[in-house]
């Protein structure tokens, strides 16, 4: 199957005529070429087709299960885990934003088996300690965005009814894998995404996420003098500055941004 011509032609259909074809093999190959170098055929084509069918509803359920297993399966989200600045954090990345598609369809109609939703969420929490290519633009093949993306996977579950507060904390640790960036600084806006999951586990829980920012200015401290310092500095404090103004202008967050100053101080003060 040339996969950008059969493309092409499907992008073109109406939405009656869409529905009236089967779209199993054109799915199942979306899913082998998710990670495609080619940014057209990836992004553009690739991306974006299976936002439309998930959500407008083009699919059975049957068919976002299988997308959701297959996502998160050791050929896809975990596809080559260890290796760092090869081609193969383009599957992983992209595995990551369809699984999000899913958890957020699932979110409204709550048709996914519990202990599915569960085996994902525990594989992204897994993801996040294991993904060590924290690209973000590469040249000529486009938008790694291995920490981005993830970050929208994880907003998709805090927005998901069978994630409780209760998994808070294991969230917050994942999340600070990415934070506690220590071997290069952060360019392409991951600070800000990183936060958007943040600000949805703020709707129902401060206390402990106001300890966990704590957290992360004490582990900086704690490393002064390490080669490791001045990377881990700037990247924990360009992501509280961009907390800061996130929530400094929400009636119901604006409390936090004093504890914030207070952090960002003792960082620049040292």
């Amino acid at each position: 199957m040339n996969l950008k011509e059969e493309l092409k032609k499907l992008i073109l259909l109406k939405d009656n005529e869409l529905r009236s074809i089967d779209l199993d093999p054109i799915m199942k190959e979306m899913l082998r070429r998710i990670g495609s170098i080619d940014p057209v055929l990836r992004d553009d084509m690739i991306y974006m087709f299976f936002s439309r069918l998930i959500q407008g509803e083009f699919l059975k359920d049957e068919q976002l299960k299988y997308i959701l297993e297959v996502a998160m399966d050791d050929d896809h989200l975990f596809y080559r885990i260890e290796e760092i600045n090869t081609d193969s954090v383009f599957t992983r990345s992209f595995s990551s934003l369809v699984m999000a598609l899913v958890i957020h369809v699932d979110s409204k109609k709550t048709f996914l088996p519990l202990d599915l939703v569960m085996n994902a969420f525990n594989r992204t929490i897994e993801y996040f300690y294991e993904e060590g290519d924290l690209r973000g633009y590469v040249e000529e093949k486009g938008w790694a965005h291995s920490v981005a993306h993830g970050a929208d996977l994880m907003e998709a579950f805090i927005n998901h009814p069978k994630i409780k507060t209760g998994f808070y904390r294991e969230v917050l640790e994942a999340i600070e894998q990415f934070v506690l960036r220590d071997h290069g600084v952060y360019i392409d806006n991951e600070d800000e995404r990183l936060i958007f999951p943040i600000e949805a586990m703020l709707k129902w829980e401060t206390v402990e996420i106001v300890e966990w920012i704590h957290g992360l200015g004490s582990k900086v401290m704690k490393v002064i003098g390490e080669s490791r310092y001045f990377h881990l500095r700037i990247n924990v404090s360009n992501f509280l500055k961009t907390l800061y103004f996130r929530l400094r202008f929400n009636e119901s967050t604006a409390f936090i941004s004093p504890h914030i100053e207070g952090i960002l101080k003792n960082l620049y003060q040292k």
